[in-house]
């Protein structure tokens, strides 16, 4: 694929591409955000290019759900969702419910195909020897470190986060990485059930993100029990591909809780119940070898189904078939 459109550049290259003459062999649009669809079409119009569309989650569904969008405005967004979903060549989604919910939408040129996330093994290892960041966070030997990075978004959850850590019994240190709407409002909730060993840190730059993740013993995934479903947290590959346990929140025989329970990376529980997800984490903080074990297989489970060579491989197979079919030889 030569041209990939994403919210940075969507309307520069929209205009752009309308003023040239020249096309691409095909467009790769990834969603969110779900608008870039049109986008696309438009493009596919003007130079007759196909129009692969990745979904990683699915914003509309998700936003509706956590009553965060009026019914009136959700109802206009849903029908611009199934014009897109009807016209674009190809749809590609990361799980297999993102993938029944899309076909639930309304019929598609082609059948929905799963091409889930990858995991980059060759620079994502585990890190070995002294940890700048656990070293400026002032981490005394010994002490686990909780840590969650991400998005501070409604739909994570991570309210509830917040509540099991004020449950934990071993002595720890939380770490909450990233920024989002929602990082005031967690702060604010920390000081307010007391939290005093809990720093709110920057993410940091991808050529540093294995050490980054290294510098916790154990990584929580919330979710809001109203988003199983419409986001598969690529984040995970990244965490079991560093040898670290993970403890998800979410519903049993979800694609979230099945990866987790197949590779044996970690430990899953109900989503929105703290005393569960306290308990998870206290098992992980006090069983050394636990932690070990858990990250040992996750890190083998996602050398063997999650490495970017052979997923990349198939995408770029099916994207060629999608052009062959489109301009035969």
């Amino acid at each position: 694929a030569r041209m990939r459109l994403d919210a940075s550049w969507l309307w520069r290259t929209l205009v752009r591409s309308f003023c040239q003459r020249r096309r691409s062999d095909v467009l790769v649009v990834i969603a969110p955000p779900f608008l870039g669809g049109l986008l696309a079409l438009a493009l596919r119009w003007r130079h007759g290019t196909p129009v692969c569309w990745h979904v990683q989650d699915l914003q509309v569904d998700a936003a509706l759900e956590l009553g965060m969008l009026p019914k009136a405005l959700a109802g206009i967004l849903k029908w611009l969702e199934r014009f897109i979903l009807s016209r674009v060549d190809l749809v590609t989604t990361v799980s297999a419910a993102m993938g029944r919910r899309l076909i639930a939408k309304g019929p598609t040129r082609r059948p929905v195909t799963q091409f889930p996330n990858w995991a980059e093994v060759s620079c994502m290892r585990p890190w070995v020897g002294e940890n700048r960041y656990r070293q400026d966070w002032g981490v005394p030997v010994g002490l686990p470190v909780i840590m969650y990075s991400g998005n501070l978004g409604r739909k994570q959850g991570l309210d509830v986060l917040l509540e099991a850590a004020s449950q934990l019994k071993a002595p720890h240190l939380l770490v909450i990485a990233g920024e989002g709407a929602e990082r005031n409002d967690l702060e604010h909730k920390a000081q307010t059930l007391g939290l005093q060993r809990i720093r709110f840190v920057p993410l940091v730059p991808s050529e540093r993100l294995a050490e980054f993740l290294c510098a916790g013993d154990v990584h929580c995934i919330p979710q809001r029990r109203a988003a199983a479903g419409l986001v598969m947290p690529s984040k995970l590959l990244n965490l079991m591909a560093v040898a670290r346990p993970v403890v998800v929140t979410a519903p049993e025989h979800s694609d979230l809780a099945n990866v987790v329970m197949q590779s044996g990376c970690g430990l899953a529980v109900e989503p929105e119940v703290p005393s569960l997800l306290a308990g998870a984490l206290d098992r992980l903080i006090a069983q050394a070898e636990l932690r070990h074990a858990c990250g040992t297989s996750g890190r083998a489970f996602v050398e063997s189904t999650y490495a970017a060579d052979p997923i990349l491989g198939k995408f770029a197979q099916l994207l060629a078939d999608l052009i062959r079919s489109r301009h035969p030889v």
